[in-house]
Formats: C-alpha cells, structure tokens, sequence
C-alpha cells in the first residue's frame, strides 16, 4: 500500500418493494449517494465520510402487524445523512 491520497464514490439503490403479503403497501424506489475521500499509507489511513449524503428519506424495514390490524405496520426509518472522520492504524 503506498501513501497517497483516494476518493471513492459510490451509490446504494433499491427499486419498489412490498410490506405486505397482499401487496397492498410498499416502499418506493430510492437511492443513496455515499463517499469517502483521504490520505493514507502502509501504517495508518484517514478519511472523511458521508453516507446518504442527500439525506433520503426510506424505510430500511416494516413489520406487517398481521389481520388482526389490517394495513398497520411497524417501520424503521433508513439512516439520515451521515457524515464523519474515520482514523485506522495498522501495527
């Protein structure tokens, strides 16, 4: 590994998805911009990071709550706009 500096670039994309079994709820499609640019060498690497970096908006996952509550889901919202340092060392 030489020392230098890189950048990289990169996108997470999902298309259109179902809650439920009777495809009556779903997620739209959606897409994430991520990168990470730095400097590093054999010993030691430090980068910036930015993950979803336009900050959408998504659901990472739903739980159908079943018949008993129709169209009733529990969410978790995707991660927000992401941004920060990271430092690793190698020994």
């Amino acid at each position: 590994h030489r020392a230098g500096w890189f950048a990289s670039i990169g996108a997470t994309a999902v298309g259109d998805y179902w809650f439920d079994e009777g495809n009556t709820q779903k997620q739209s499609a959606y897409a994430l911009l991520h990168a990470r640019a730095g400097w590093g060498n054999e010993h030691l690497e430090i980068a910036f990071v930015g993950r979803n970096m336009l900050d959408r908006h998504y659901y990472a996952n739903a739980l159908d709550l079943g018949p008993a509550s129709p169209n009733r889901f529990v969410v978790t919202p995707g991660d927000p706009a992401t941004f920060g340092v990271e430092v690793s060392a190698k020994f």
